[in-house]
């Protein structure tokens, strides 16, 4: 398995973010033998995200995470990653023209790292998630 890290794409290169953004790394499953199959994907890294390098660390990750302990999952039974690979300092967000060819650069390496860990089922945190990975605008 070869997973890609940000920022060692080629299509990173015409990234807007390529210079500024800080990458992140995926949260991979420890226990391989308890991995889940199954992805949440973000949006983009947030301030405390990209001071520990590893998405979901705030508040929605609180949320998340309560959720699947609800359901006697724990984050290391499944992979976390987000549509856009690195942040930006102190949180803030890049235009929205800027964050959608963000998302379009990323996408390679976003359905890479899916495909090299055989994951089966992915949980899009909403609709720029669910843009970036399918292409379409909405859940029909």
């Amino acid at each position: 398995m070869t997973l890609i890290a940000p920022k060692e794409h080629e299509s990173c290169l015409t990234c807007p973010l390529m210079e500024k953004g800080i990458p992140v790394n995926d949260r991979l499953p420890l226990d391989y033998h308890r991995w889940t199959h199954l992805a949440v994907v973000g949006e983009m890294p947030g301030e405390r995200e990209v001071e520990e390098g590893f998405p979901f660390l705030g508040r929605s990750g609180k949320v998340l995470w309560n959720l699947f302990s609800a359901h006697q999952t724990k984050p290391d039974d499944v992979m976390v990653t987000n549509s856009i690979r690195c942040g930006l300092r102190r949180g803030k967000k890049p235009s929205e023209k800027q964050m959608l060819k963000a998302q379009e650069c990323c996408l390679p390496l976003v359905l890479h790292n899916l495909r090299e860990m055989k994951v089966r089922t992915v949980l899009c945190t909403g609709k720029w998630r669910w843009r970036a990975l399918t292409g379409k605008n909405g859940i029909v």
